[in-house]
């Protein structure tokens, strides 16, 4: 009842956790239910068997699955965009997880490299501030990413906008 969100929502990365440990009570009912109905329905024993089975091999196909995506952060974040594209923050994300990317790797990548990592994090977070226009952080981290690809009018318009919704941070200030 706690991880519900019926009293209040879960929100961010905690959320997974929270489902995570809800399912776990989920699996027990289930797994005594399925139980129950073999002992109450015995001749129906191994149809039973075999629906569970169904069930247990198309969850591991599908954890199989999602693990090949662990490959890396960066992979993981940019297959789960495509399941969130309307949330500003997964775009948020995504576009730090490319900008620490870039960061960590700065010294292997070529320019033609980094100028495509910078113009794939450009639109999450346009689309992040797009989503909630208030996304304050979205704003800075745009006007960071358009003012070291050469678009200094871009990067002030960024910039601005984040200094209408928070006048007192310095780099926006500055």
């Amino acid at each position: 009842g706690m991880f519900s969100n019926l009293a209040e929502p879960v929100l961010g990365l905690f959320a997974d956790r929270a489902t995570f440990l809800a399912t776990i009570g989920s699996s027990i009912l289930l797994s005594v239910a399925f139980f129950a109905l073999t002992k109450r329905f015995f001749f129906l024993k191994g149809w039973i068997y075999a629906l569970m089975g169904l069930v247990l091999i198309g969850y591991a196909y599908l954890t199989f699955e999602r693990a090949a995506l662990w490959k890396d952060k960066l992979t993981l974040m940019r297959s789960d965009i495509l399941h969130v594209p309307n949330s500003a923050q997964a775009h948020n994300l995504l576009g730090h997880a490319i900008m620490e990317h870039l960061s960590k790797n700065d010294g292997t990548l070529t320019d033609p490299e980094k100028e495509s990592l910078l113009n794939e994090a450009h639109p999450h977070f346009q689309q992040a501030y797009t989503i909630y226009p208030e996304f304050f952080n979205a704003l800075v981290d745009d006007g960071r990413v358009l003012q070291i690809l050469g678009n200094n009018q871009g990067a002030l318009e960024s910039f601005a906008n984040a200094y209408l919704i928070d006048s007192t941070y310095a780099l926006v200030v500055e």
